[in-house]
């Protein structure tokens, strides 16, 4: 597949069935949802804390907003991105007021507003709901919603003073996991985040996602679903620094 993002005219583009979006300075992009197989992905949150249940639905783990002041520097901007990179399409993004105070932190203040207004857009009932989660983004009773990914290196592609291009290379794992379920399937993906220095510390102008490089799988057997969702609950996830 090609980027996920739009063009300049809002043209929709799908990437893994991701709700993928540029949303800088020339506006808010639609988002074209396709679900393909097992091969859905989002980017996940680094940091997990547990989420309190009234227990009438299933585990969730909360992410951090990865938004600690990190050096004006290249590797700063390195150690920004791929925290970003975690963090933006984690499972808080499916809780709506988790997703409001990730992208109030994560977000310059110039596109915050086009930000919040698309990613609303894009993370509807429709979208938890084909993804096998309840219509507010919650994992069904008896489940665990799996939704981590894993940056594997960085790259900086332009950098100033002012502004930063950083490419992040990235492997993750989606899906929805329990006793009788399909396995949480993985992917590869590099994400391109344009950072500025704001307010102290680097923040995310714009963001567009493109698959893979992706290495051979290995020819092992898939773990039991219910094995999967029981390590990302014991698991912490990582902060990653230069």
């Amino acid at each position: 597949m090609d980027s996920g993002r739009g063009d300049m005219n809002g043209t929709p583009v799908a990437i893994n069935g991701n709700p993928k979006r540029s949303t800088g300075p020339l506006g808010s992009h639609r988002i074209l949802l396709t679900i393909v197989g097992i091969g859905v992905l989002l980017i996940s949150a680094i940091a997990f804390a547990t989420r309190s249940d009234d227990g009438q639905e299933g585990d969730s783990k909360a992410g951090g907003t990865g938004t600690a002041p990190f050096p004006h520097s290249r590797s700063g901007a390195q150690s920004a991105a791929a925290n970003y990179a975690a963090t933006l399409g984690g499972r808080d993004m499916f809780d709506k007021d988790a997703r409001h105070r990730l992208v109030r932190h994560l977000m310059d203040p110039q596109v915050e507003n086009k930000f919040q207004t698309g990613l609303d857009e894009d993370y509807s009932p429709e979208l938890n709901r084909k993804i096998g989660l309840t219509a507010d983004g919650k994992a069904p009773k008896g489940t665990t919603f799996v939704n981590q990914t894993m940056p594997a290196g960085t790259k900086v592609k332009d950098y100033s003073s002012a502004t930063a291009t950083v490419a992040v290379w990235c492997s993750g794992v989606l899906g929805v996991a329990g006793e009788g379920k399909k396995a949480p399937s993985a992917n590869w993906f590099t994400m391109n985040l344009t950072l500025t220095w704001t307010d102290g510390t680097w923040k995310v102008r714009d963001f567009e996602q493109t698959d893979g490089p992706t290495p051979a799988a290995a020819d092992k057997p898939a773990s039991p679903s219910q094995d999967i969702g029981r390590t990302v609950e014991e698991y912490e996830g990582l902060t990653y620094t230069q």
